[in-house]
């Protein structure tokens, strides 16, 4: 049997209609009318039946954000999804902030819903992974044998994984960016050691380019899939998702710098960048050198408003911009790495093909 899910509404066709798929799909399935409902079903059976609690926001006497509240406090290794009829945006933030691992709007559909759910087990399972080893630390703390020395390396890699299934949980509402952030983050990992950046800074930058988007969890799906030009009231708002990465991610102390970068990776060289206008140096290296790789897997993969490009218009856009949009310096780098091993990317092109019919390119 796949994982117990507990999903609380005090909608019963809600409750029915999500049961049914669940179990269809071959979880085990509690179902509760209310929090306090749900709050005696895990005292009841104890925090490691259930896996996941899918909640409403809007409930009588305690609405699902108490409740995730609640489960924070008292069964913090189970995982909350939380579903709201309310497409405010500040809602969304307030339910990440405080724990969600994800924020769905309805109506919704099965086929949206569903790779969200297993991307959502699959970060609680890591957690779950994380938390036993560091109860595992606290007891072993005076032992430094190879054995931990596996053990921490093994929590690096947790920690990288955790990221991903992030940063993979926001691309699945949006079938052309699936693939997106793990790409930006080699991109990233590339140019820095291309521009003799040290080994920690590589790897802040490497990360930043995994939860660069992490903020889109609180933008319309419609926006965010849209294949004609948004509207003014529509790209403020994707301007708004730098900041909403950073509350989501602020609270993880370990981050550091990471966070700076993810912030200002849509500011640009010449100040007319957002969220805060920065201009020129002031705008962290790594915020620098993640805006062109993010730039970089638009062009190179394609997007639904506008067909992949071949290596050379990407230089030409590059050398356009440089200077105005990006650090002239990072540009020269990075279009120097390209034609030093135009292989490597022609590689992640095959291994991602272009959405949409690509002009002829002498790579292929």
């Amino acid at each position: 049997m796949k994982d117990r899910i507990l999903v609380v509404d005090d909608d019963e066709n809600v409750v029915s209609y999500l049961s049914i798929a669940l179990i269809q799909e071959g979880f085990q399935c509690e179902t509760a009318s209310s929090a306090s409902e749900a709050l005696t079903i895990l005292r009841r059976n104890g925090q490691k039946t259930v896996t996941l609690i899918l909640t409403d926001m809007t409930m009588p006497v305690m609405s699902g954000i108490e409740l995730l509240e609640q489960v924070q406090r008292q069964f913090p290794i189970i995982g909350v999804i939380v579903i709201s009829g309310d497409k405010n945006l500040n809602l969304a933030v307030e339910a990440m902030k405080k724990g969600a691992l994800d924020f769905i709007t309805k109506p919704f559909k099965l086929e949206i819903i569903l790779p969200r759910i297993y991307k959502a087990i699959e970060r609680v399972r890591l957690e779950r992974e994380n938390r036993e080893y560091q109860e595992y630390l606290e007891e072993k703390v005076e032992s430094r044998t190879a054995a931990l020395i596996e053990k921490h390396r093994s929590l690096q890699k947790l920690f990288l994984n955790t990221v991903e299934a992030i940063a993979r949980a926001i691309e699945a509402k949006d079938l052309y960016t699936v693939g997106h952030s793990k790409r930006v983050s080699k991109y990233c990992a590339y140019i820095a050691q291309k521009m003799a950046i040290d080994v920690e800074e590589i790897h802040n930058i490497e990360v930043a380019g995994l939860l660069h988007d992490v903020g889109k969890i609180g933008i319309a799906d419609s926006i965010l899939g849209k294949s004609t030009k948004l509207s003014i009231d529509e790209y403020e708002s994707i301007k708004e998702h730098p900041l909403i990465s950073l509350k989501i991610i602020d609270p993880i102390k370990e981050l550091g710098r990471v966070k700076e970068y993810v912030k200002y990776h849509h500011e640009k060289w010449d100040g007319t960048g957002y969220p805060d206008g920065l201009k020129g140096e002031e705008i962290p290296l790594g915020a620098r050198i993640l805006s062109i790789a993010d730039a970089f897997d638009t062009m190179w993969i394609g997007r639904q408003y506008h067909a992949a490009w071949n290596l050379d218009q990407v230089i030409q856009e590059f050398k356009r911009n440089s200077g105005t949009q990006f650090d002239g310096k990072v540009v020269d780098a990075f279009i120097e790495l390209i034609r030093e091993d135009e292989v490597s990317f022609n590689k992640i092109r095959q291994e991602n093909p272009p959405h949409f019919k690509t002009e002829q390119t002498h790579l292929q």
